[in-house]
């Protein structure tokens, strides 16, 4: 160990090895030197903090691979609603500009209870409406702060949600209108280059904190963003995230307005250059075989939320379809309201 390298032993837990006795972990001790895991058995000596773990399991944190930290304070709020019609009540448009504060607080809290459930790394897809520079800022200075890992996207898109919905220009009251899609188009510039300029601006930010790119789904978006974000991704190596199928409706506006894709979301991603390892593709509950083939030839991630999507009565995705295809398959928690422990417990 290096002079003045810190060192933290935790002993006597079960230590977790997912190739050995997952039923019943062995107890051991394991020795954490500076940032990297550097001893694991029993016996071992002093270090400069030592946790009693007698007990308790002692394993990898959960990554928490889809989230949105601008739900936070909206838990235990519009329950039972199937997602078309959560959408109406809880997308940012639809309460009153948060202050600077309680977007520290929405950030913080979020952070805090996604470590207490045992998550160290989350991807926040964050929608900031109206956009406000020093909501940005307080939002990067509080996972700063806190501590946690976070992969952080700017949700954006360049289609109005009303255009793309399914029949809810036909059959939503006008007046509701204005809640759906305002959330993700930055009002007054390209959103191109609003988010290039922001991942310069916080690029250099943290170790802990990486910028992703989060382009809301494939029917809000035309084809020039989502080659322009492509184009982004490969020139400084970001990763990608958006929706997909989450709901029934989104696979049919596939049908609809994608006719010249098959009516494939997934086609439709390919041919801006959106699919590969570096996409991860949140929810795919409402995927079809032919496009998992797609996911599985191109290395595309899937990122499903069961919890969630329960919650919204949107359906189960295919998850025995993925594993048997040999797509690279991950969880996230989605909104805070979803329960985040219990998706995590239940993995």
């Amino acid at each position: 160990m290096a002079e003045g390298t810190p060192s933290i032993l935790i002993r006597g837990g079960r230590v977790y090895d997912h190739d050995g006795d997952t039923d019943l972990p062995p107890v051991a001790d394991v020795l954490i030197e500076g940032d990297r895991i550097a001893r694991i058995g029993a016996g071992i000596g002093p270090a400069d903090r030592t946790i009693d773990a007698a007990g308790k399991l002692v394993m990898p944190g959960f990554v928490n691979a889809h989230y949105h930290s601008h739900d936070v304070l909206l838990k235990g709020c519009f329950e039972t609603l199937p997602l078309e019609l959560w959408l109406l009540h809880a997308l940012p448009p639809a309460y009153p500009r948060r202050s600077a504060a309680e977007v520290r607080a929405r950030t913080l809290l979020g952070a805090a209870e996604c470590l207490r459930s045992g998550m160290t790394t989350i991807q926040d897809m964050l929608t900031l409406f109206p956009f406000d520079p020093e909501h940005l800022a307080t939002v990067v200075a509080a996972y700063e702060e806190i501590g946690i890992r976070c992969t952080f996207s700017l949700q954006v898109g360049d289609i109005p949600g009303i255009e793309r919905v399914p029949f809810w220009k036909e059959v939503v009251p006008e007046e509701y209108h204005r809640h759906l899609g305002a959330s993700v188009e930055p009002g007054g510039f390209d959103p191109l280059t609003h988010v290039r300029d922001r991942y310069l601006d916080y690029r250099a930010t943290s170790p802990r904190f990486r910028w992703a790119l989060g382009p809301t789904s494939p029917e809000f978006c035309t084809p020039r963003l989502l080659e322009g974000l492509a184009a982004l991704s490969a020139e400084y190596g970001l990763p990608v995230i958006t929706h997909i199928y989450e709901s029934r409706s989104m696979a049919v506006a596939g049908r609809l307005f994608m006719p010249e894709h098959d009516g494939s979301q997934v086609k439709y991603l390919r041919s801006t250059g959106l699919l590969g390892a570096n996409v991860g593709l949140a929810h795919s509950v409402w995927m079809r075989p032919d496009e998992i083939e797609i996911l599985a030839e191109t290395g595309t991630n899937v990122i499903l939320n069961p919890v969630g999507n329960l919650k919204t009565r949107s359906g189960v995705p295919p998850i025995r379809g993925y594993l048997d295809a040999g797509v690279p398959t991950a969880i996230g928690c989605d909104n805070s309201p979803a329960a985040m422990r219990r998706t995590c417990s239940t993995r």
